[in-house]
């Protein structure tokens, strides 16, 4: 749980919104303000995360332990991986598992909706609303792992339904804390950070990497997930 929520909390989806509206508030000057609309967007961005995760979970728990489910997650386990990998070579072209284009036009309008907002409390719900989106359009670039995660929890038999959600709580927890640790860098230096593609480039490998593992085992041998 902590491992794979750490690594998929630093897939470049989640960092680049984070990274972008951290920029767009950087003219407030204020580390106070920074702070508070960054530790907004990462909880409420880890509570959407544990929603949707617990839909995943529940969906797989109706489909019981038929194999040939895991199997096509599997399948899709792979394709994704094979997708990030393709990444280190042909970066963004062809099919990649990034942000939409098209979508950043509207998530740009509504960071700077929130930076001049008029008052606190409407800006603060419009970053809740903004990590609410956010999850939605990025749902191509992180549905692996949190799939391959709860559907191992769905196959578990010997661990009861509380410590499922312990785990997603602990999954979950860990997936915010690198979102968490750019806040506190970007509002104590006030200074922009970016995310290089040689950056993106190795956070694709290493998600690539560990969703062709998991799914290689998801087709090949899903009794040792259980």
């Amino acid at each position: 749980a902590l491992v794979v929520g750490l690594v998929d909390g630093v897939n470049p989806c989640a960092m680049y919104v984070l990274v972008a509206m951290l920029g767009v508030l950087l003219h407030v000057r204020s580390r106070k303000r920074l702070l508070l609309f960054g530790t907004t967007f990462v909880v409420a961005s880890g509570g959407v995360y544990f929603l949707f995760m617990t839909a995943w979970l529940n969906l797989f728990a109706l489909t019981g332990l038929a194999r040939w489910i895991t199997v096509l997650i599997g399948v899709l386990l792979v394709s994704m991986g094979l997708i990030n990998l393709k990444e280190l070579i042909w970066f963004k072209k062809g099919v990649s598992l990034m942000i939409p284009e098209k979508a950043k036009p509207g998530l740009f309008r509504r960071m700077r909706g929130v930076a001049n907002a008029a008052s606190l409390p409407v800006a603060l719900t419009g970053i809740a609303a903004l990590a609410f989106l956010v999850n939605l359009v990025e749902l191509g670039c992180t549905l692996g792992l949190p799939a391959m995660f709860t559907r191992i929890l769905s196959l578990r038999t010997d661990i009861s339904n509380a410590e499922r959600y312990g785990l997603l709580a602990l999954y979950n927890l860990a997936y915010v804390v690198p979102l968490a640790l750019i806040v506190l860098v970007v509002a104590f230096t006030l200074r922009r950070v970016t995310l290089s593609e040689r950056a993106a480039k190795g956070l694709k490998l290493v998600s690539g990497l560990l969703l062709v593992g998991f799914g290689v085992l998801f087709v090949a041998a899903p009794e040792v997930l259980q």
